[in-house]
């Protein structure tokens, strides 16, 4: 009788296994039917407006497009790169770029930061329309920034709209081969970095700065720095080990951040703003960790980790695959909060506001 009741037992559970397994491989197939007939969509849809539109249109052409805006609609740092730009981020080493910072608005990047050696040629409320014959409307931030990247001395044609009158401007601006800019004045170094595109680039800085007891480091016109490279170079600056949390597709993981004695200043301070975004922000965001104080704008919490995609035709999908939660969509708020013109006189002498808030301090 017990040996029936097991036999019993064990056919069932067997039987209600199977009968799982049948019935999840079923939603499984329904899913990844789902996901073809999407597919299948896309490349139908490219085949009729190729034999019914008006002109002719290479496949290529709508399937770029349809990557494009799938990038657009995962987030706002996940985009597709075309071959020219995925030659861009490949050669990143090689490359430099024309001295104008954008965010996106309304559709089209408008203009944030000028670098003094455009000479007014392009101003700060400039909407970029149009970079070598290619509209920015809608493009993902990154696809713009790669456009607006080349080898130093190259000249990109940009078309710039400008203020209520719409005025719209041409202009060929040469690819810089500026990576940062040091300026000394009343006791403090202030570093702008610009374009941190490779680790030599980070060492010579490093090495220029070595000794200085007093250092400021303006992030607001930072433009590019690789993920990896952040963490290396973030080692230079912080005094005591940092640790951070990743939210990954896989889960949770946590790294530690050790820092090397290098730098033998007595204080640093961060310069932010809404500008401050992607790899600067991260950079900003673990110094924060560190103690170190932050002075001027929030950041917008546009950064995470990123992920290539590799196409045999050359293209790159970019894909955003980790988070980190006390940053993404949050930002980075500052220690001491100033505006504009406001930074610009802290910059003239920061100790002015450093000991106006020791007082506020104490009288709390």
């Amino acid at each position: 009788m017990k040996k029936n009741i097991l036999f019993y037992s064990i056919a069932f559970f067997l039987i209600g296994a199977a009968t799982f397994v049948t019935v999840n491989k079923k939603k499984i197939f329904q899913k990844k039917e789902k996901t073809y007939d999407s597919v299948e969509m896309v490349a139908h849809a490219a085949a009729l407006i190729k034999t019914k539109y008006v002109d002719e249109v290479k496949p290529e052409r709508v399937f770029n497009g349809a990557l494009l805006k799938m990038g657009e609609y995962l987030d706002f740092l996940s985009s597709y790169l075309s071959k020219s730009e995925s030659y861009k981020f490949a050669n990143i080493g090689k490359m430099g770029y024309t001295g104008v910072k954008f965010v996106k608005q309304y559709g089209f990047p408008i203009v944030t930061n000028v670098l003094p050696s455009l000479n007014g040629k392009v101003k700060k409320g400039d909407i970029i329309k149009v970079v070598n014959g290619k509209s920015t409307f809608n493009l993902p931030y990154s696809v713009v920034k790669f456009m607006l990247t080349d080898i130093p001395g190259k000249e990109i044609n940009v078309v710039f709209m400008r203020g209520e009158e719409r005025k719209r401007i041409k202009l060929k601006l040469k690819v810089l081969s500026d990576k940062y800019v040091i300026k000394k004045e009343n006791g403090w170094t202030v570093v702008t970095p610009l374009f941190l595109n490779s680790e030599k680039t980070i060492e010579k800085l490093l090495s220029e700065i070595n000794r200085d007891k007093k250092i400021i480091v303006d992030l607001r016109a930072f433009y590019y720095i690789s993920n990896q490279t952040v963490f290396k170079m973030v080692k230079y600056f912080i005094k005591k080990p940092v640790n951070i949390t990743f939210e990954l597709n896989s889960g949770e993981k946590a790294i530690r951040i050790k820092p090397v004695n290098y730098l033998n200043y007595n204080k640093l301070i961060l310069i932010t703003d809404y500008q401050t975004m992607e790899e600067a922000e991260l950079f900003s965001y673990i110094v924060k960790k560190a103690g170190i104080k932050i002075v001027g704008g929030k950041t917008p919490g546009e950064c995470g980790l990123m992920y290539t995609i590799d196409y045999k035709d050359g293209t790159k999908f970019i894909v955003l695959t980790g988070i980190i939660k006390g940053l993404y969509k949050k930002g980075v708020s500052p220690d001491l909060r100033l505006k504009g013109k406001e930074i610009e006189k802290f910059l003239v002498n920061p100790e002015k506001y450093l000991n106006g808030q020791k007082e506020k301090a104490k009288k709390k």
